[in-house]
């Protein structure tokens, strides 16, 4: 069986999608569908649940609550009958920051941060909760913000996804309640996150019982130890954004996902 993710479909990306190779086109998305139609079995979470499917097989991923996801993309999966499976970071969506396309910008485009904590290696991968706080805290915090939101774009709505909730086709999965990364988090503060998220989840009647890591690269973003911890929550599948194997024990539980790129 074959996954791909997604992130953005698109023919105006954000800013943050487009200089991270995470939006494309709505064109180019359409006739990636058709390949796939033509070349393979395309199931759904439920069918992957059961393992009664045919292959070769194809599972198609989204990530993160994009909001143009809920317009032209589910059209098209509507229209062409296929199934998807979309990640999602609740927090954002009932109204709190995104963290993924705030570090980003603190990164690519604010960058005080690094000055702030006199540390040129901060990245996306070592950076902590806790320093994202701090250098908010002492900095003008809202302005910030909303800088970041106009760079990172529009992330979906409850609304967005009460319409979806009877939608046969699109099923929510879990994320984390925030994109952080797993490996830079305790035990207690992956627990929140990834209950806390399963709590807003639960409520619609398209959620399974499903995760993907953020940014989901091995040993960078979750290993061996943080897998174990999500065995341990309940998780029954968990994905990675990573096209190789990376571990090949469990591997009835972890599904390792081809990212899709290039706007372009």
């Amino acid at each position: 069986m074959i996954t791909v993710l997604y992130h953005q479909i698109s023919d105006e990306p954000s800013e943050f999608h487009y200089e991270n190779d995470l939006s494309v086109k709505i064109e180019n998305f359409y006739n990636q569908l058709i390949f796939y139609k033509n070349n393979f079995n395309i199931i759904s979470p439920h069918d992957l649940i059961s393992k009664k499917f045919q292959t070769p097989a194809i599972l198609i991923t989204f990530d993160d609550g994009e909001k143009q996801f809920f317009g032209k993309a589910i059209e098209i999966l509507r229209d062409l009958n296929f199934p998807c499976l979309h990640f999602l970071n609740m927090e954002p969506i009932i109204g709190g920051l995104n963290i993924n396309g705030l570090v980003s910008y603190l990164i690519n485009k604010n960058k005080r941060i690094f000055d702030y904590f006199n540390d040129d290696e901060i990245n996306i991968q070592t950076i902590t909760k806790k320093q994202i706080t701090d250098f908010l805290n002492y900095h003008d915090k809202q302005k910030i913000i909303q800088k970041a939101k106009v760079y990172h774009g529009n992330w979906a709505s409850i609304n967005d996804l009460e319409k979806c909730s009877k939608n046969k086709l699109v099923f929510f999965g879990n994320h984390l309640f925030n994109h952080y990364n797993s490996i830079n988090l305790n035990n207690n503060e992956i627990k929140f996150q990834f209950y806390e998220n399963k709590k807003y989840l639960d409520k619609f009647n398209n959620s399974v019982n499903m995760f993907s890591y953020p940014y989901g690269q091995p040993k960078l973003f979750f290993n061996e130890s943080t897998n174990n911890i999500l065995r341990n929550f309940g998780a029954d599948f968990i994905f990675t954004a990573n096209p190789i194997n990376f571990s090949k024990h469990n591997k009835n539980l972890i599904y390792h996902r081809l990212p899709i790129h290039s706007y372009f």
